[in-house]
């Protein structure tokens, strides 16, 4: 059983804690968030609204630990990427393309890309201690599933070590400027092997996926210039290991609605920009955020898990109200949702929605420094187990409503 004390080892250089209360409470959110949040002080209308938005939410697509998905290599087929000829597969052009469902085992080395379109049945390809570059030439990602209504999964075997890269013809203007793109459509990584992501090309992503993004055992490698992994909907991760190296954001859901009635109802999706972390050890170094969700975060991490973020070069060593003001790079973040006008003004949705943002930390070891806010939720907060070393430009604890330790 975890420990269930809290030890907050601070070194807050400008440490913003909003309203803290002390509870005894359920650490079963759950079943038992009613009773919970009947012991919390304070706000009674913030208190109100934390119990009508924990209780009117599903809870299990986000806290409930997942199995990872495993493949069937009885019926594979097996694709030679130096020689690459097999079934339901064509090269042309230094593009593979998988033509048919199926499961594909990829080993070798290429030197072009490899494209999943126009394939209804689910795809699963398992990398084998594969290498894959894309030509200078090339603008297309190393890996990229287009849109299809069938699964899309990539398993790393175990003990590989495998290397996907863009090229610098892989920019933001014409290419897919990621190192794996899923367009349209969500995509599971699994397997206990090691997978490594080097963006080559101008303002590119390591991971970029349209819909939703479940990571399980793998250990993930990231060098971006851009985001390290960066998804539009849902982010679910799971006694992963990752190493993330970024030029912007580490992790991100991005959501970024064309105006205020598309703002309100991604505001209203409960499945809009969500990041589930179980039992995962991470090393973040980002220029900008290292971990940000826009409507919600969950974190549930052994004693012996380490998630290490660094943000803009971390804390200054010297701090003043002015340099605050102007810190960037958040550690943990949950943003919620916003808009930018004609104008080019970044508009945050209406306040009588904030209590859709929540940020909940069970577990763990944390060492955050950050030049901006460590610890940083739009809505609630509510940290329930935990050491923590923080280091801080800005606030190292910061809510806009609660803060539950």
């Amino acid at each position: 059983m975890r420990k269930k004390s809290l030890i907050l080892l601070s070194t807050l250089m400008a440490c913003g804690l909003a309203s803290c209360s002390s509870a005894q409470g359920s650490n079963d959110l759950n079943g038992e968030e009613d009773s919970y949040f009947d012991k919390l002080d304070g706000n009674q209308e913030a208190t109100s609204m934390s119990k009508t938005h924990l209780s009117s939410r599903s809870y299990a697509p986000y806290f409930d630990s997942d199995t990872a998905p495993e493949v069937d290599l009885s019926k594979a087929i097996y694709v030679d990427l130096s020689n690459p000829i097999a079934d339901n597969v064509n090269y042309s052009k230094n593009k593979l393309s998988i033509t048919a469902g199926g499961t594909y085992v990829l080993f070798g080395n290429l030197n072009g890309a490899i494209v999943v379109d126009g394939v209804e049945e689910d795809v699963q390809i398992v990398l084998d201690n594969a290498t894959i570059k894309t030509l200078p030439s090339q603008s297309a990602a190393a890996l990229v599933f287009k849109s299809s209504a069938g699964n899309r999964l990539l398993y790393v075997q175990e003990n590989t070590i495998n290397l996907l890269e863009d090229s610098v013809g892989d920019t933001s203007v014409d290419g897919d400027s990621a190192v794996i793109q899923a367009k349209k459509s969500s995509l599971t990584i699994s397997g206990s092997g090691t997978l490594i992501l080097n963006s080559n090309g101008e303002n590119t992503t390591g991971l970029k996926v349209k819909k939703n993004l479940s990571i399980y055992d793998t250990t993930l490698q990231i060098n971006a210039k851009n985001n390290g992994i960066k998804v539009d909907e849902t982010l679910y991760v799971q006694n992963a290991n990752l190493t993330i190296d970024a030029g912007n954001d580490g992790i991100k859901t991005d959501i970024e609605p064309e105006g205020l009635e598309a703002a309100f109802q991604y505001a209203g999706n409960e499945y809009a920009g969500f990041i589930t972390i179980i039992s995962c050890n991470m090393d973040i170094t980002a220029k900008d955020d290292g971990l940000s969700a826009n409507s919600g975060m969950y974190i549930q991490n052994e004693d012996s898990n380490v998630i290490k973020i660094t943000t803009n070069g971390g804390a200054p060593t010297v701090v003043t109200e002015s340099s605050s003001n102007a810190a960037d790079g958040k550690g943990i973040k949950v943003g919620g949702i916003s808009y930018v006008d004609d104008k080019g003004k970044e508009i945050d949705v209406a306040s009588q929605l904030e209590q859709n943002y929540f940020l909940i930390i069970d577990g763990g070891q944390f060492e955050l420094n950050c030049n901006d806010d460590a610890i940083s939720s739009k809505g609630h907060q509510i940290i329930l187990n935990g050491v923590f070393t923080i280091a801080s430009g800005d606030d190292g604890i910061h809510s806009e409503y609660i803060t539950q330790i």
